[in-house]
């Protein structure tokens, strides 16, 4: 692997590991209710969710300028599996509030998962916020379970990545803390510039 396909690597992992390991130790340092395993890895996967489908933009957008510039031509291709990837951490991550919930509240499974999957924003601020990250869920779902021909639904993953970002500012306990705040922010922006550089080429 050249210097430039080592350097993208890295990259990525160290977006992928190092952000996961700070929540991992967000939620040791009592961050999350004690006992709650399910609130343990419900921040994780999130942030998988979050970046994983910042990488499928990315790929979307200037894919193949990137495997010409890393020389590695296969990179396109894992658009799909990221896309995919994104869906199951996402789908994961309301699964185990969800779970979490239920042990600790004890309501009924049926209105927990539509209060969870279908929240009423008329509610409160904190259904509101659930509300941004339903949507974007639901736009990854379409997406990524959508035949490749469906071009217009392929666009969801675009307003589902900034709703997810909406949702992690207004409610996501990660964002306490500074440094993945201002990751998530940065990652947001970036994308937005993305779009915007693409747009402005054609």
């Amino acid at each position: 692997m050249n210097r430039r396909a080592c350097l993208l690597a890295g990259s990525a992992a160290a977006l992928l590991a190092l952000p996961l390991l700070l929540s991992l130790s967000l939620d040791a340092s009592g961050g999350a209710p004690p006992g709650q395993g399910a609130y343990l890895m419900m921040r994780p996967a999130g942030h998988l969710a979050f970046v994983l489908a910042f990488f499928q933009i990315v790929l979307s957008l200037h894919g193949e300028s990137l495997s010409r510039w890393a020389g590695l031509p296969g990179l396109m291709p894992l658009s799909r599996a990221l896309s995919l990837s994104a869906l199951s951490f996402a789908f994961l991550h309301p699964l185990l509030l969800l779970f979490a919930r239920m042990s600790r509240e004890g309501f009924p499974l049926a209105r927990l998962a539509m209060e969870t999957f279908l929240p009423d924003p008329s509610k409160g601020a904190w259904p509101l916020a659930c509300l941004f990250g339903a949507l974007s869920f639901w736009g990854l779902a379409g997406s990524g379970l959508s035949p490749k021909r469906w071009h217009l639904i392929q666009v969801l993953p675009y307003p589902a990545f900034f709703l997810a970002w909406y949702h992690v500012m207004l409610m996501g306990s990660s964002v306490r803390d500074q440094f993945l705040g201002a990751l998530y922010t940065l990652l947001a922006a970036s994308a937005a510039g993305m779009m915007l550089f693409r747009v402005v080429r054609r």
